[in-house]
C-alpha cells in the first residue's frame, strides 16, 4: 500500500551547498525501481537551511529498504538518521486525506508553497476531521492557489502537515484571506466555528527547490 515520508532537514551553518549538491547526487538512485512513485522538496524562504520533502513510497518496507541501501542507516530513519548523520532531522510515515486535495484544473506549478505542520487537540481529533474534510469547497475560489495537500502522521493521527501551492508570494500575500480569516485557519484550525481545534502549529514559506 503506498505511503508518504514527510521529512524536515536542519542543516548546519556553512553546509547549505555541500548538503544540497549531496541530494542532488543520492537523488539517482531514488528511482521507481526501489519503489519511488514522487518526490518534491522544498526551501524554505526566510530560513534557507529548512529543507522539506515529501515522498511517496510504494509501501513502507520500501521506505526501509533504501534507508540502508542509499541513506545508509538503520530500517527505522526516523532515529537513524538523527543518531548518525550531522544536523538535525525529522521525519514521519503519512497518509494522505485525499478529500481535502484540491488541483487548480490548468495544472500549472507552483511558484511557492506553504508548508504547514499541526498538532490537533486529542478531545478534538474526530470535529477536526470533519472540519478539514468539509473545507475543500473553498479552495477552488482562492485566486493564485495551485493545489492543497493534507497528510496525517499514520501512527499519530492527531499530527499533520499540509503543503498549499500558489502561484508566487505575492498572490499568496494579496490572496489568502477569506472573509475575515486566512485560508489556513479556514482549512486547519476551526476558527471559523468559534475555538481553535490546535494544540500545536507551525508555518514555513517556501521555495520548490529542483534536485534533479
Amino acid at each position: 500500500m503506498p505511503m508518504f515520508t514527510i521529512c524536515t532537514a536542519i542543516i548546519p551553518q556553512g553546509e547549505l551547498e555541500k548538503q544540497i549538491s549531496g541530494f542532488r547526487e543520492a537523488e539517482k538512485r531514488f528511482t521507481r525501481e526501489i519503489g519511488v512513485l514522487q518526490r518534491n522538496f522544498y526551501q524554505c524562504i526566510q530560513q534557507p537551511h529548512i529543507i522539506w520533502s515529501n515522498t511517496k513510497w510504494t509501501s513502507e518496507k520500501a521506505h526501509n529498504d533504501a534507508a540502508e541501501s542509499i541513506m545508509k542507516v538503520r530500517k527505522d530513519d526516523r532515529i537513524g538518521s538523527a543518531y548518525f548523520e550531522p544536523g538535525l532531522y525529522f521525519e514521519i510515515f503519512c497518509n494522505e486525506i485525499n478529500e481535502i486535495s484540491y488541483e487548480a484544473p490548468d495544472k500549472q506549478p507552483a511558484g511557492m508553497i506553504v508548508v504547514s505542520h499541526g498538532l490537533v487537540a486529542f478531545e478534538q481529533l474526530e470535529h477536526w476531521n470533519e472540519t478539514v474534510r468539509n473545507t475543500s469547497e473553498n479552495l477552488p475560489r482562492v485566486k493564485g492557489l495551485r493545489f492543497c495537500r493534507v497528510f496525517h502522521n499514520y501512527y499519530n493521527t492527531a499530527e499533520f502537515v499540509g503543503f498549499m501551492g500558489w502561484n508566487n508570494l505575492k498572490d499568496y500575500q494579496e490572496q489568502r484571506m477569506i472573509d475575515d480569516l486566512t485560508i489556513e485557519e479556514r482549512v486547519y484550525t476551526g476558527l471559523k466555528e468559534g475555538s481553535s481545534l490546535l494544540a500545536a502549529y507551525n508555518q514555513f514559506q517556501c521555495n520548490p527547490l529542483k534536485v534533479k
